[in-house]
């Protein structure tokens, strides 16, 4: 295992080990709450690369070297990250609102509903 001190290196390096084999090539994401570590590693089964870092600045690249990653993977023909595009609203939002709501089935009384009745249920068992 090859532990990489520069995340540009780590970068570079993982990227040729999935151009060289993509069939093999293995990533691995791992955060340890208790040392606050955030540790990276890339596999070819036979060289491992490891990255760990304690730096919150790492975050924004780490983000965008998994989405280049993924479009890799992905095999599309170009890598561009498109920003998506305002949409033009068409429908009033009140309606588009009660559209995204799905219907209740069963409506319930504030009386009537089952965290109240459990509720009267635990206060007789007391």
């Amino acid at each position: 295992m090859v532990n990489v001190k520069s995340w540009k290196e780590y970068q570079k390096r993982s990227i040729e080990l999935f151009s060289d084999n993509p069939k093999k090539y293995r990533y691995c994401v791992k955060w340890r709450a208790a040392k606050k570590d955030l540790v990276v590693k890339s596999t070819n089964d036979h060289l491992c690369l490891k990255y760990k870092t304690q730096s919150a600045s790492i975050l924004n690249r780490f983000l965008s070297f998994n989405r280049k990653l993924g479009f890799l993977m992905s095999d599309t023909e170009d890598f561009q990250i498109q920003q998506p595009e305002s949409q033009p609203q068409s429908q009033p939002q009140s309606q588009s609102q009660s559209q995204s709501r799905p219907p209740q089935l069963h409506p319930h009384s504030p009386s009537d509903s089952p965290s109240t009745k459990n509720k009267k249920k635990n206060k007789k068992k007391k």
